[in-house]
């Protein structure tokens, strides 16, 4: 009974909507559901033919939207594929180009050293034609000049450490000086304070006596000062003269 229903709605379908494209009588393509009775609202009236009809409007749109976004979804899967294979080309490609500039410079290699061997070749070879072009009268003077060089060079050295020692045994001498300056110093002031803490008692003759000992201890003391200061002073003339004797 129902197939019949939907038969009759084709056969009324295709003559009343003949116009819309997307009008169709494959009623073997239906499902097998059961009819339903559409509700209709006050003023408004439904046909069978026309509620089919739309229903197969939007089964088809629904089919058309469906296959559009199968299209995106493959075009897009190929985009992606080619985009892949691209990449992976160019990679190749800058691969194959490294690997050529590598075996190129490989090459070049070699070929820049045998130039270099062969230039210090050419140089040593130039070298040893002006060596043997030399006379030997010049060769004899460049080693004198070479020989005078290094002695007065070694003669500098030795000045200068012959310099260094006198400074340095000045330094010590003058350091002894003053630290024996400074006993004596410390020495007088002992002696001096023991003189104040002993008791008055003591005569003037003492005092005197004691302090006349006391100058001729200091005028000895100066006078030994003096003359190590003159000692240390025509050392000190002495050597400078034997160094001028030197360089002269």
């Amino acid at each position: 009974m129902t197939s019949y229903i939907y038969l009759l709605a084709c056969i009324f379908a295709s003559f009343s909507l003949y116009f819309l494209p997307f009008a169709s009588c494959d009623f073997l393509s239906l499902p097998e559901e059961p009819a339903v009775t559409p509700t209709l609202q006050i003023g408004e009236t439904v046909t069978v033919g026309e509620e089919l009809a739309a229903d197969q409007q939007q089964q088809q749109q629904q089919e058309q939207q469906e296959q559009q976004e199968v299209q995106k979804e493959e075009q897009q899967k190929t985009e992606e594929k080619e985009e892949e294979e691209q990449v992976q080309e160019q990679g190749e490609e800058q691969k194959d180009e490294q690997q050529l500039q590598n075996e190129q410079q490989q090459e070049a290699q070699p070929e820049e050293q045998q130039q270099q061997e062969v230039q210090q070749d050419e140089h040593q070879q130039q070298q040893e034609q002006v060596e043997e072009q030399q006379p030997q009268e010049q060769q004899e003077e460049q080693q004198n000049q070479e020989e005078q060089q290094a002695e007065q060079q070694q003669q500098a050295e030795e000045q200068q450490v012959e310099e260094q020692q006198a400074e340095e045994q000045q330094a010590e001498e003058q350091q002894a000086e003053e630290q024996q300056a400074e006993e004596q110093q410390a020495e007088q002031q002992t002696e001096q304070q023991a003189e104040e803490q002993q008791p008055e008692e003591k005569s003037q003759e003492e005092q005197q006596a004691e302090q006349q000992q006391e100058e001729q201890q200091a005028e000895q003391q100066q006078e030994e000062e003096q003359q190590q200061l003159d000692e240390n002073h025509e050392t000190y003339v002495h050597r400078e003269a034997e160094v001028k004797e030197e360089e002269s």
